[in-house]
């Protein structure tokens, strides 16, 4: 799949994303629309914004667009779920963007980045990009870009301990590698990034049924990961740029403290238990009465609201979420695998048909070259009658072979050359405009093929000089082959 950004658009980018099957989800298709790839690119590669083939300019790399629709499916974001997203070597946060634009403003986003320029390049973008979205009335949810090395994660500290729902890895790792930075997962989170050269995603079903060690180390150099706990899928065949080990820079994703100014970024779940705990603050409410003579007040009413700001800044965003049952995730997975084998029914069957429709359009051109063929040997046959030399004798005399014969005869009298054939291609015209119209023309194909086949093999021994003969001949030649290609424009 490849276009050419010459007049190409953003809207026309989405939509050829679409017509090659790479968008399906109206989420992703809006978060292509939501952010233009023109503000992620360098420079002096603008005019290549929209083409679908991956840029680079010193240390800044950007992917093919298709690449990024197919990570953005496969991580199945889905708006306004307040999801944590993690990008690993998010480089021009090009993606983040996106994925900032699909889930909204109430979802936690952190990237690392290894490379100050980078880092740069990433903050000058994503700034343009806001003000664009400023001026559209689109509020830009927050995106956090930590510098460090994404291999070196302590995943004992911050939010790392937590884990994240989803994560995207944007540089090739190694196999053992991968698994470190899969341990990074929830349950039911998922992980998308290129092994090696295949794009995979990974989900983690399940928690692992052993605590994990205790001393503080980075995600590289652990244990491969139980194979109950997590399922891998392979989506493509990719090409990335390997993800630097060195230098070995150690990052601690930081916890996020909860405030007032930053309510808004938490789930729903969070947002109305601070919200009925607040309420509920100095409230005048009696504990119903016991069975025993003794009245009760409620204690936790009589709280002060400074103390419930205080003691709210030491939860996490995830402390009101109701636990998702084994139950109710296994039923979720089946019901998107349905839908896979759905997409995938209609993708087959309509391979089916377009295989169909070529193979209709390949019978069709051969048996037209066959016809062509056989006039073209008749119109040489009927015009070598009635050339003679300069001496007067006959050029084709002792000439047995057909496409020797047909060779002289077009060599010696361009008058042939030229009237001969364009009669021959008028004509051809015509008839292939009529087999194209008539219905029927598919049910005697295979007698025109055998009959255009015999005469074929009487032909076939002199072909070769045929050809080598017309390629030497004079510039009318060239004439006749050019209205030849004409002939077969209009005709197709």
């Amino acid at each position: 799949m490849a276009w050419r950004s010459s007049g190409t658009t953003n809207q026309e980018m989405v939509n050829n994303l679409k017509r090659f099957g790479v968008i399906h989800s109206q989420a992703v298709e809006d978060g292509f629309r939501a952010v233009d790839r023109r503000f992620f690119v360098p420079q002096n590669r603008l005019d290549l914004a929209h083409s679908d083939q991956p840029l680079k300019e010193e240390n800044i790399h950007i992917s093919a667009p298709h690449i990024y629709g197919t990570a953005l499916e496969a991580l199945e974001l889905t708006p306004d779920t307040g999801l944590s997203f993690l990008n690993l070597g998010s480089g021009t946060a090009y993606l983040s963007a996106m994925v900032a634009t699909i889930l909204g403003p109430a979802h936690q986003h952190l990237a690392i980045e290894l490379r100050d320029d980078v880092i740069q390049h990433a903050h000058s973008s994503l700034a343009r990009w806001g003000r664009l979205a400023t001026k559209t009335a689109t509020k830009v949810p927050p995106i956090e870009i930590l510098k460090g090395n994404a291999l070196f994660i302590d995943d004992t500290l911050g939010e790392a301990r937590f884990g994240f729902d989803r994560i995207y890895v944007g540089a090739a790792v190694e196999k053992e590698d991968i698994q470190g930075i899969a341990n990074l997962l929830r349950p039911g989170g998922i992980l998308v990034g290129p092994v090696d050269d295949e794009l995979v995603k990974i989900v983690r079903v399940s928690q692992a049924s052993s605590p994990r060690p205790q001393p503080p180390r980075s995600i590289r150099g652990h244990p491969p990961a139980l194979t109950n706990e997590f399922t891998m899928q392979v989506l493509s065949g990719v090409r990335f740029v390997q993800l630097s080990i060195s230098p070995p820079l150690s990052v601690v994703i930081p916890s996020h403290v909860w405030d007032p100014s930053i309510h808004h970024r938490y789930p729903e779940s969070f947002r109305k238990s601070c919200k009925a705990i607040l309420l509920c603050s100095h409230a005048p409410m009696l504990q119903p009465l016991l069975p025993a003579p003794r009245s009760r007040i409620n204690a936790a009413s009589k709280l002060p609201r400074a103390l419930w700001m205080e003691i709210l800044s030491y939860t996490h965003r995830d402390w009101f979420a109701p636990p998702r049952s084994e139950e109710a995730f296994l039923r979720a997975r089946l019901e998107e695998e349905q839908e896979a084998t759905r997409r995938a029914q209609k993708a087959r069957e309509d391979t089916e048909t377009r295989l169909h429709m070529a193979e209709r359009e390949r019978d069709i051109y051969r048996t037209l070259a066959l016809r062509w063929q056989s006039r073209l040997r008749a119109i040489t046959r009927s015009g070598a009658a009635h050339l003679e030399n300069a001496d007067g004798d006959d050029p084709l005399i002792g000439v047995d072979d057909i496409s020797q014969a047909a060779s002289i005869a077009l060599v010696q009298d361009p008058s042939l050359r030229m009237g001969g054939l364009r009669s021959m291609f008028r004509q051809f015209q015509q008839d292939s405009s009529e087999e194209e119209e008539t219905a029927s023309e598919a049910e005697g194909m295979e007698d025109v093929e055998q009959e255009a086949m015999e005469e074929t093999e009487n032909a076939s021994q002199g072909s070769e000089e045929t050809e080598s003969t017309m390629a030497a001949s004079p510039p009318a030649s060239s004439q006749g082959i050019e209205a030849r290609s004409q002939a077969r424009t209009v005709s197709f």
